[in-house]
C-alpha cells in the first residue's frame, strides 16, 4: 500500500452514492488515506428522491460489510413483468394488459456459475437483488463514516492548482478553500469537477436523450397488490413507459414508486420540475389518455412527492482523469471522476447506482495497491480507467437503445412488444439482465 510520509488526502466531491460508497470503501483499505466528503445540501435529508434498483451494487456493499443491512431495509426484487398496455377503450383498464416478459431475477442470478463468487448469491442463500429508496441507501452508508467525515452544505465552486502546497485547491460557496492530492468527481451529471478534468474540450456537456421521466413516490398502502410487492412490473402503451415497484425505505417504511417515460422533443433541463402538484396532474392525465390500468393510476394519485427529470447522458470515451507529472513531485495532484460524473447513462438498465457503487470500490482498490501493482496514484487511476471505462461505455450505448425502444409509438410500439416478447422466450432478455446486474469488479 501507500508508504507516503503522510496519508494521501483525498477529496470526494459530492456525497451521493458513489461518493459515500468510496469513502466507505477507502477507509477499510490497508494504506492510510484523509478522506472529506463534501456535499451541497444543507443535511442528509429523508425523503430525497426515488427509489433505486441494487442486483452488482448489492453484491460489492456486501463486500464492504453491508449485506445483513441490504437484507433488512431493501425489499426483495424477484420478479420483473412487462405488459402491454391496450389501447384505452371504455375507461383504463377496460382490457387485460397482454403480458410479454416475465423475468425469475431469484433464479436467474442464483443459477449464474459464479454467483457465490461474485457475491451475487450470498452464503446465507440471499440474493443480492434488492429496490430500497435512495435516502435510506445514503442514511446507511453515511452512518458507517468516522464523525465530521461527511460536511454538508458545500458547494463546489472551483478547482485550482494550488501554489501555495502541493495538490489541488477546492473553493466552496462559502469562500473556504481545502487543498487534496487528489480530488474525486462524485458529483453528478453535472459536475462541476468534470468541467475541470475536461477544460476546453467541447464535448464535456452531457446530451439531452429526448426523453423525459416523470417520477412519483406514495407511501405503500397495499394498492400493488400482496402478490406483485416483490416484482416490478413494466408497462408499454403507444409512445410511453411505465414503472411500478416497491422500496425499502427509512424506519422500515415500504413505499409504491411510478416512472413514466415519454418523448419530448423540446429540451428538458435534468432537473425540469419539481412542482408536485404540476407533475402529477400532467403525469395522471396521460396514465388516464393512454389506458393505463388501476395499479400505475393508483400509485400516482396517492404520490406524496413528484419530481420531473429530462433524461440526459454523458460521453463516456472522454478522459476520467487529470494529472500532471510524476504524482509525488512537487506541484503534481489528481482529479478522477466517478459515477455520473464520468459516464451518466439513462436509466432504463437500472445500472446507474450498481455502476457508480462498483467505481468505488474499484478506485479504492486500485488506490490501495499503490506501491504494490502499481508505482504511483497516476498508475492505480489509469488502471481504474481501464477497468470500468469498457463495461460503463456499452451499458450507457444499451441503455440509450433501450430507452428509445421503450418510447416507439405506432408502428414502432407493436415492434417494441414483438421485440421483448421473443426476448423473453429465446432467453435473450434473462442474459442482458443478468450480463448488466452481475458485479463487474
Amino acid at each position: 500500500g501507500l508508504s507516503q510520509a503522510r496519508p494521501l488526502r483525498v477529496g470526494v466531491i459530492g456525497g451521493g452514492i458513489g461518493g459515500l460508497s468510496l469513502a466507505n470503501a477507502l477507509i477499510q483499505q490497508d494504506s492510510a488515506f484523509d478522506v472529506t466528503v463534501f456535499d451541497k445540501a444543507a443535511v442528509l435529508r429523508p425523503g430525497l428522491g426515488g427509489g433505486v434498483q441494487l442486483t452488482g451494487g448489492a453484491a460489492v456493499l456486501a463486500r464492504l460489510g453491508f449485506g445483513e443491512e441490504l437484507v433488512a431495509a431493501g425489499h426483495p426484487l424477484r420478479r420483473v413483468l412487462t405488459r402491454k398496455v391496450p389501447p384505452a377503450v371504455g375507461g383504463a383498464g377496460a382490457v387485460e394488459p397482454k403480458q410479454l416478459l416475465d423475468l425469475d431475477v431469484r433464479s436467474a442470478l442464483a443459477d449464474l456459475e459464479d454467483a457465490r463468487e461474485t457475491g451475487l448469491l450470498q452464503d446465507t442463500g440471499d440474493v443480492m437483488a434488492f429496490t430500497i429508496m435512495r435516502d435510506e441507501l445514503l442514511r446507511m452508508l453515511a452512518a458507517r463514516l468516522p464523525e465530521g467525515m461527511v460536511r454538508y452544505g458545500k458547494r463546489l465552486e472551483g478547482l485550482e492548482r494550488s501554489d501555495g502546497e502541493e495538490g489541488i485547491q477546492c473553493t466552496f460557496d462559502d469562500a473556504s478553500t481545502e487543498t487534496f492530492d487528489l480530488v474525486v468527481g462524485c458529483d453528478g451529471i453535472r459536475s462541476a469537477v468534470r468541467e475541470w478534468v475536461l477544460e476546453g474540450n467541447d464535448g464535456a456537456r452531457e446530451t439531452y436523450s429526448g426523453l423525459r421521466i416523470r417520477f412519483g413516490v406514495a407511501p405503500s398502502c397495499g394498492g400493488r397488490g400482496a402478490g406483485s410487492r416483490e416484482e416490478m412490473h413494466q408497462w408499454f402503451a403507444d409512445g410511453a413507459y411505465a414503472l411500478t415497484a416497491t422500496y425499502g425505505g427509512v424506519g422500515g417504511e415500504e413505499y409504491d414508486m411510478i416512472a413514466l417515460t415519454t418523448t419530448d422533443k423540446n429540451e428538458v433541463g435534468p432537473n425540469a420540475n419539481w412542482d408536485s402538484s404540476e407533475v402529477q396532474q400532467d403525469t395522471c392525465r396521460i396514465l388516464n389518455d393512454l389506458g393505463f390500468p388501476g395499479e400505475v393510476l393508483s400509485i400516482a394519485e396517492s404520490s406524496t412527492r413528484f419530481f420531473d427529470i429530462g433524461v440526459r447522458f454523458q460521453n463516456p470515451l472522454l478522459p476520467w482523469v487529470r494529472s500532471d507529472g510524476n504524482f509525488w513531485t512537487r506541484g503534481s495532484a489528481a482529479a478522477v471522476l466517478l459515477g455520473d460524473a464520468a459516464h451518466a447513462m439513462p436509466p432504463f438498465l437500472g445500472q446507474g447506482a450498481n455502476q457508480a457503487i462498483q467505481d468505488a470500490y474499484c478506485l479504492a482498490e486500485e488506490l490501495g495497491a499503490v506501491g504494490d501493482r502499481h508505482r504511483d496514484v497516476q498508475g492505480a487511476l489509469a488502471a481504474y480507467e481501464v477497468r470500468r471505462k469498457p463495461v460503463t461505455s456499452l451499458l450507457m450505448l444499451e441503455s440509450r437503445f433501450l430507452g428509445r425502444l421503450e418510447t416507439l409509438q405506432g408502428a414502432g410500439a407493436e415492434f417494441r412488444n414483438l421485440f421483448f416478447q421473443a426476448t423473453g422466450t429465446l432467453g435473450v432478455a434473462k442474459a442482458i439482465f443478468t450480463k448488466g446486474a452481475s458485479p463487474r469488479v
